[in-house]
């Protein structure tokens, strides 16, 4: 069979609730790795957030973080990065908003650097993954280079008006992707930035055209990457509007979804 590139988001896709790889399917990625498929990780978290999952796989492709924004390859130094941050006049436009809209806290990720406003002991498990750089005060004083991601944390539920508010100036400027429960939170990127933008290139340094291209995902950050793909998987738990895009609807990711698809798509 001729080799595709196998796609993987993370959090509701490939881990399951317990943000563990099940067994089952970390030995079908393994099986298909071996007949010669490629298989890479395109996650809106971190590198730090998202290398134990790449070790435990024993990957070696790139990998694409921060839903696009950052894409480098773990193992070869001299792969070159692409790096697509909010410019820091935009990061500083996107602060006024905030503090006219009295978010409740305010996040900047440079990389693996975070820049956090307001200690949150229940935000700190998420952000202290992987033992960062981690700046704590005023993001405008502190921030002296664009932001990777910029997160917004409303004050409630009141994430929709806070959208609003970013979007009445910004709509041409921004990539956005809303947290679900219980976090209330409005993740900015680059507008060039998501998923498919990440994975693109890589499809031509491994010579892979896009029908061969087989992407698995759950939320509204895999839109754009589950409309590229040739096969865009939906996992069962996926929200319907990328299932109503998906080729494609697998089980849940709590019930072996990209496993099952695998052995039988690829015939492992």
């Amino acid at each position: 069979m001729d080799k595709h590139l196998i796609v993987l988001d993370l959090d509701g896709t490939l881990l399951t609730s317990e943000k563990v790889i099940s067994p089952y399917t970390k030995k079908q990625l393994q099986l298909a790795m071996a007949a010669g498929h490629e298989v890479m990780i395109a996650t809106g978290r971190p590198f730090r957030a998202s290398v134990l999952y790449y070790n435990e796989l024993r990957l070696s492709t790139p990998i694409v973080n921060f839903n696009g924004a950052y894409v480098h390859h773990p193992l070869i130094p001299e792969w070159e990065v692409r790096h697509t941050p909010l410019p820091l006049e935009k990061v500083h436009n996107l602060l006024d908003i905030a503090e006219r809209h009295g978010v409740k806290n305010i996040v900047a990720e440079v990389k693996d650097d975070v820049y956090i406003e307001q200690y949150d002991a229940d935000l700190m498990p998420i952000f202290n993954f992987g033992e960062p750089h981690m700046v704590h005060g005023n993001i405008r004083d502190s921030l002296t280079t664009g932001a990777t991601s910029l997160l917004l944390q409303a004050n409630g539920s009141d994430v929709e008006s806070l959208r609003q508010a970013v979007t009445s100036e910004h709509v041409d400027a921004l990539y956005y992707h809303e947290w679900g429960p219980p976090f209330h939170i409005l993740e900015l990127v680059n507008k060039e930035v998501n998923k498919a933008y990440g994975i693109k290139p890589i499809t031509e340094v491994y010579k892979i055209p896009q029908e061969r291209v087989i992407a698995f995902g759950d939320e509204s950050n895999d839109l754009e990457m589950i409309e590229y793909a040739g096969i865009g998987v939906a996992m069962g738990n996926a929200i319907d509007d990328l299932k109503n895009i998906a080729n494609v609807v697998t089980d849940t990711n709590d019930e072996d979804g990209i496993g099952k698809f695998l052995k039988d798509y690829l015939q492992l």
